[in-house]
């Protein structure tokens, strides 16, 4: 899922999560986050290994759907619960930027 980054005259940065493609990005002036323009990028080694991981997890006994969430992988999210790891560092993204956000309003030093 793409995410783009709206920019205030103040220079501070805000996801709009109403921004949902490049096309609306381009039209209100959002910038693409950092994974975003990596995600629009090949990788051949990462597809593979992507791939590679579903094999291996199907011959478990997995099935395809719950194989193609888990392939990047599980992890301990902070409540010690297991989460893939793309929602483990979409949680990580989203804590700092809250961090960030509240140091910029002031309420963090």
């Amino acid at each position: 899922m793409s995410h783009f980054y709206k920019v205030n005259k103040s220079g501070h940065c805000k996801l709009a999560s109403s921004i949902t493609s490049p096309t609306k990005a381009k039209k209100s002036g959002a910038m693409a986050s950092v994974t975003t323009m990596l995600g629009v990028m090949p990788n051949d080694f990462l597809n593979k290994w992507s791939r590679n991981q579903i094999w291996i997890m199907a011959n478990t006994g997995l099935s395809f759907e719950e194989c193609e969430r888990r392939r990047y992988g599980l992890r301990r999210d902070v409540d010690g619960h297991m989460v893939t790891s793309a929602k483990f560092g979409t949680n990580v993204h989203k804590a700092l930027e809250t961090h960030l956000e509240r140091m910029a309003d002031g309420d963090l030093c």
